[in-house]
């Protein structure tokens, strides 16, 4: 069969004996040669003459009459496949050998192969077979001549400067080696002007077409022509008396070009964010009390150079109104008296929607609170044009009390059930309540297991029971490394870990690491139970082994701990626990010292050691927390009664709050301070003191390096000269304060910060505010934090104020571990 060409005499004679024993309508047209082109079905006109050559000598002419025989299917065939499988073309076609010729059958098969989206195109013919001479049906082929859609070998952008080829690619979806189709290629010129459009190229225009290529392959190209960007030169306001031109200029998203939006995109002109202005323009209008103002159509206007754009916003006014009367009618749970003195509403104010936006919020949740799922709330005004003021009415209906129904959870795909129920306040059969769905979802988040937790709810066959639905998405919690690396701080490092901190689904903590460095050795096992035996009590217990070098001493611990704690509400929970370890320590340390007149801070021996704690935690996410509080208090008390050789007690506070910023930024604060004493007579352990500097507290300063130092010999010769030696203090303050803000989000998760920090450590008789200079040592600085695979790395450099003899100008640190 010739697909596109003229069809054989042969193959049209049963072509019109299979339409003449159909009723078909008529009017359907397809191309000349087939049955059915492009799913359309037609009937060959009679009286066209035949152009084609003489037939074939095993051909008939086209009958008088119309045959009486039955033409039935003997073979049916496929021809055009080259990459589709046969049996995937054969499963849409309902035509069987060895059934009689249906047309609307064959119709609505090859409807079915197009809506597989596979072929451009799909004919159909008929070809008559020998015949036995008696006879009563007429064997034919059905065969299915196909063409199939070409795939995409290659993908071309040609002609753009201002956008980059990858930048291009990111919004186009088409795939080397699909299927080629011009509607998804339409598509996507689509997404490529858009993506213009948002840099301001609004003038851009985009077009495509395809290249063939060998094997029934095509090259898919898109051609750009970016033309300047378009600036906003002016926005002109017309009509505004009431609100200033920045006023209203301040909170459009379009915006006039200035001097930086030479080298930014500043100014740029986006059609979409004009659209957005006339509805954020009503908006500010209606909340300073124009509830009459009306915002004709923007005008715009292009520069002849086609580089700048005028914009021109008529406004309507009309008078402002005040607040008169305030009402609540309705079934509401409160009554109306009681409710309207606590709304931002109040009469004689200057009419706000937004203040009517709150009120509806906090009257529906009033509702949804007290178990009315489907509480609304819809307002009614009544301007009084003489008056210049508007009565505003609430309407509430709250509708039918309604009750959880079943609660199931969604995308959790390795924490057990239980680790997310135990955070929910509310249980299947429970009175509705909106506050209760809002706790739950935030207790949920702030486990750290998840980026994102959403609860929803559902209709049931019951209009009173509503079925939830608690949807998560993991997050990775869990952290397997063996490697190698350099720090500024400990140099050459070899480490081992593994972590986990939702552990096997239970919401436990799991810890095993080691590191080995030039200044520290550190074997750690540890773990901790939220929930013991699904009960409001924690559990923890770790051990390990310490050994690490100080400036002028070193300090080995071996030993380990446990502590038990209550949760008294989501917030507030109390531990106690104790520590056992063997301590020794020795003169020297990255200093290098090897005798040093200073026996009386040094000691070894068993430090046995009670501790309690009381902490408040309101953060949104333990491990990347955006918003709340985080206050803790901790009381150590080591004593010879409990076995201890030495002797201190030690109470430490801690403060951080978070607060969120635009774009996803957040500002950290991080307070802490400390007190040491020991028994009278007794002097502290120099491993038990407080050492400030580094990365860890005051940046920008060396490790360790601030606090007192005393003045002693070099050596144990009398005569040796005297230097400074660094014993830690007794007191210790400091305060952080960053602000963080993502440079590349997911997957990379690049972020960065600046900081300043503040802080000192103070020795016996030191007064941490009372002195005659300033005690404090500060310091600003810039960093990047990277969220690795294998952890969060930190890159961060400080600058010391008024830094002192001997101290660097800039201090660059890197190592790996969370902020506070």
């Amino acid at each position: 069969m010739n697909t596109h060409g003229a069809m054989p005499a042969k193959w049209r004679w049963m072509l019109a004996l299979c339409l003449l024993l159909a009723s078909l309508p008529a009017g359907v047209a397809a191309d000349e040669g087939s049955l059915f082109g492009r799913g359309a079905l037609s009937r060959p006109d009679p009286d066209k003459k035949d152009e084609e050559a003489a037939p074939a000598d095993d051909t008939e002419p086209l009958p008088d009459e119309t045959p009486v025989l039955q033409l039935v299917i003997a073979k049916l065939s496929l021809a055009g496949l080259e990459r589709v499988e046969s049996k995937v073309a054969l499963g849409q076609i309902r035509s069987r050998e060895g059934m009689a010729v249906d047309p609307q059958l064959v119709a609505d098969d090859v409807r079915r192969l197009f809506q597989l989206g596979l072929f451009d195109d799909v004919r159909v013919g008929l070809k008559r077979l020998p015949q036995k001479p008696d006879a009563t049906e007429t064997p034919v082929e059905l065969r299915f001549q196909l063409l199939e859609r070409p795939s995409i070998s290659a993908i071309e952008v040609r002609g753009n400067t201002e956008q980059s080829t990858e930048s291009i690619n990111k919004v186009i979806d088409l795939r080397i080696n699909n299927l080629y189709s011009p509607q998804d290629a339409a598509t996507n010129v689509t997404k490529i002007k858009d993506l213009y459009r948002d840099e301001g190229f609004f003038l851009a225009t985009v077009s495509h077409h395809v290249e063939p290529q060998p094997q029934n392959q095509v090259k898919v190209v898109f051609d750009v022509v970016e033309r300047a960007e378009v600036k906003v030169r002016e926005v002109q306001l017309l009509g505004n008396e009431g609100i200033a031109d920045d006023d209203i200029k301040a909170v459009l998203r379009t915006q006039e070009g200035g001097v930086t939006s030479i080298i930014g995109k500043g100014g740029n002109f986006k059609p979409d964010n004009l659209d957005m202005d006339v509805q954020i323009l009503q908006y500010l209008y209606l909340t300073r009390g124009y509830i009459q103002a009306k915002i004709d159509e923007p005008i715009v206007s292009l520069s002849p150079d086609m580089k700048y754009i005028t914009i021109a916003v008529r406004i309507h006014e009309g008078p402002q109104f005040r607040v008169g009367k305030v009402s609540v009618e309705g079934d509401t749970v409160e009554p109306a008296d009681k409710v309207v003195p606590t709304l931002a509403l109040k009469p004689g104010d200057i009419f706000n929607y937004a203040m009517v936006q709150q009120d509806g919020n906090k009257i529906r949740d009033l509702q949804k609170n007290a178990g009315y799922a489907h509480a609304t709330v819809e307002n009614n005004s009544v301007p009084d044009m003489d008056k210049r003021t508007v009565d505003w009415t609430y309407r509430v209906q709250r509708g039918k009390k309604c009750f959880f129904g079943q609660i199931s959870l969604a995308g959790g795909t390795s924490t057990r059930d239980k680790v997310i129920r135990r955070e929910m306040t509310f249980v299947e059969g429970e009175l509705y309540s909106e506050q209760k769905i809002q706790q739950s979802q935030a207790r949920i988040q702030r486990l750290g297991y998840f980026e994102k937790v959403e609860i929803k709810t559902k209709p049931t066959a019951i209009a009173q029971v509503l079925d939830v639905v608690v949807e998560v998405k993991e997050r990775t919690t869990g952290t397997f490394q063996v490697g190698m690396g350099f720090s500024s701080i400990d140099n050459f490092i070899a480490t081992m870990q593994i972590a986990k901190d939702n552990f096997l689904g239970r919401g436990q903590r799991m810890s095993v690491q080691g590191q080995l460095s030039s200044i520290r050795t550190v074997f750690q096992a540890s773990f901790f139970e939220p929930y013991f035996l699904d009960s409001n009590v924690t559990f923890s217990i770790d051990l390990y082994r310490f050994d690490q070098l100080y400036t002028d001493f070193s300090r080995r611990a071996t030993g380990g701990g446990f502590s038990w704690g209550y949760r008294f509400t989501d917030t507030l929970i109390a531990d106690l626990g104790y520590t056992g370890e063997q301590v020794v320590t020795t003169i020297g340390g990255l200093s290098g010292r090897t005798t040093v007149p200073v026996a009386n801070y040094f000691g070894s021996g068993f430090t046995s050691s009670l501790r309690g704690t009381l902490s408040f935690d309101s953060r949104d996410d333990r491990m990347f927390p955006t918003t709340g509080w985080y206050v803790s208090g901790t009381a150590e008390w080591a004593n010879q009664y409990i076995g201890s050789d030495n002797l201190f007690t030690r109470f430490t506070a801690r403060i951080r709050r978070f607060f969120p910023l635009p774009l996803d930024g957040v500002l950290r604060f991080n307070l802490v301070g400390g007190i040491i004493e020991a028994p009278k007579g007794k002097v502290v352990p120099l491993f038990e003191r407080f050492f400030v500097g580094g990365i860890f507290n005051v940046r920008g300063y060396a490790r360790n390096s601030l606090g007192p130092q005393i003045a002693v010999p070099s050596s144990g010769d009398p005569a040796a000269s005297l230097s400074a030696f660094t014993i830690g203090g007794t007191r210790q303050l400091y305060l952080n304060n960053e602000v963080e803000v993502p440079i590349i989000k997911a997957p990379m998760n690049l972020r960065g910060l600046m900081f300043f920090d503040i802080g000192n450590a103070f020795g016996e008789g030191q007064s941490v505010l009372d002195q005659g200079s300033f005690p404090f040592r500060m310091s600003v600085g810039w960093g990047i934090r990277w969220f690795s695979p294998v952890g969060p790395l930190r890159f961060e450099w400080g600058v010391p104020i008024n830094p002192r003899p001997g101290e660097q100008p800039l201090a660059f640190e890197f190592t790996i571990g969370n902020s506070f």
